[in-house]
């Protein structure tokens, strides 16, 4: 029997895979889930370890990081005096806390691990109370406390070392902007944890709140109209306004 042939009036192509429907909702479904996991694991593994570094650990590993240039006005010895009436609070954290001023263009303040809280010269000049200013330095102490820092490092740590290795498989984009985004979430959880820690405080020295709204005040008449709700989750900060009325309703919690 002869064998004839028979030639294709068309040809399928299947480079593109299954492109159905059901397949790529499955596909994004994986990664989706991957990455969550992922981002849970490795959150959870950094959180851990700094919640049990203990605080001289903390302390002489920092103990080298110092901030060369201060300012040259006399603030220090009010922010000091202020910052000191905090730091004796029996709640605090053992560690060696210092306060130092540093000249900058933006009303700003930071806390870095080792007890080490820095604070604009811009920020004192917008905030004129005793009480504006305990807050804000309540506030850092209150990343402190919950060893925000110490969280934040190891975490940056962990997903740096993921986006190096998923780099190296050529992965990298599709873990990267979900990671940056749940960041930015967990940064504002902490920001608000640190916003009811620095007023309890203010509130457990000074047994008064009047004026610890004033930075958030002073951001919000900065802000203007350039600052929506909407895209405060593209943001590492909270929105200021609900930043201030949640701090009122904590205040009329505290003095009931």
């Amino acid at each position: 029997m002869k064998f004839v042939p028979k030639y294709l009036k068309e040809t399928e192509d299947i480079s593109r895979g299954d492109q159905r429907w059901t397949t790529l909702l499955k596909n994004a479904l994986s990664v989706v889930i991957t990455i969550g996991i992922l981002y849970l694991l490795l959150g959870w593994m950094a959180d851990l370890t700094a919640s049990f570094l203990p605080d001289s650990w903390e302390a002489k590993a920092f103990s080298w990081y110092l901030i060369g240039e201060t300012t040259e006005k006399q603030e220090p010895q009010k922010v000091n005096e202020i910052f000191d009436k905090l730091i004796t609070h029996a709640s605090l954290r053992k560690l060696p806390y210092t306060v130092q001023i540093i000249p900058g263009d933006k009303a700003n303040a930071f806390a870095f691990p080792g007890g080490r809280v820095l604070i604009t010269q811009t920020l004192l000049d917008s905030v004129e109370s005793d009480i504006g200013i305990a807050m804000v330095l309540g506030h850092e102490l209150g990343h402190h406390q919950y060893r925000h820092c110490l969280k934040r490092l190891g975490r940056g740590l962990f997903y740096s070392f993921v986006l190096s290795v998923m780099g190296n498989m050529g992965q990298k984009e599709i873990l990267q902007k979900p990671l940056q985004l749940a960041e930015l979430r967990y940064g504002r959880d902490q920001e608000i944890e640190a916003d009811e820690f620095g007023l309890r405080l203010v509130y457990s020295v000074y047994q008064e709140t009047s004026g610890a709204t004033d930075f958030f005040e002073f951001v919000v008449r900065g802000e203007g109209k350039d600052r929506s709700r909407w895209l405060s989750f593209l943001r590492t900060h909270p929105y200021t306004p609900d930043r201030i009325e949640r701090l009122k309703k904590l205040v009329s919690e505290m003095e009931k």
